[in-house]
């Protein structure tokens, strides 16, 4: 059993907040209440560890800030898996935006072929 292991709730959520894992945006106590279905006043007391959300809340705060239930409670990358998740959504991210600028560049292309080939569409009259 690991004994090492601190329960840090209260410093994790503010950490969160303070900066988003995904966006890298500060997130509001009214967000995070919108997001969650509660009230701002109770977003407020988990913040300052005067009362701790259920179990259905609290996974869905995970999914908010996209972290583990664990790293919630602890604040710790437990086996690296949370730095692994974050990895692979930013490669998969990066992929995409890739695949845009590619889409984006083509079709950038296309519309200046039909430019200077005087090719664009012309309705004809009869």
């Amino acid at each position: 059993m690991n004994t090492d292991r601190k329960f840090n709730f209260t410093d994790t959520l503010l950490r969160l907040m303070e900066k988003h894992p995904m966006t890298g945006k500060r997130t509001s106590q009214k967000e995070l209440a919108d997001g969650l279905g509660v009230r701002k006043q109770t977003v407020s007391e988990y913040r300052r560890g005067m009362t701790y959300p259920g179990a259905k809340t609290l996974l869905m705060m995970a999914d908010f800030f996209g972290v583990s239930t664990d790293y919630l409670f602890t604040g710790a990358e437990g086996s690296k898996v949370y730095m692994k998740m974050m990895s692979a959504y930013k490669a998969g991210m990066q992929e995409k935006l890739e695949r845009i600028v590619v889409l984006c560049s083509n079709a950038e292309n296309m519309v200046l072929g039909m430019m200077k080939s005087g090719g664009g569409t012309h309705v004809q009259e009869q």
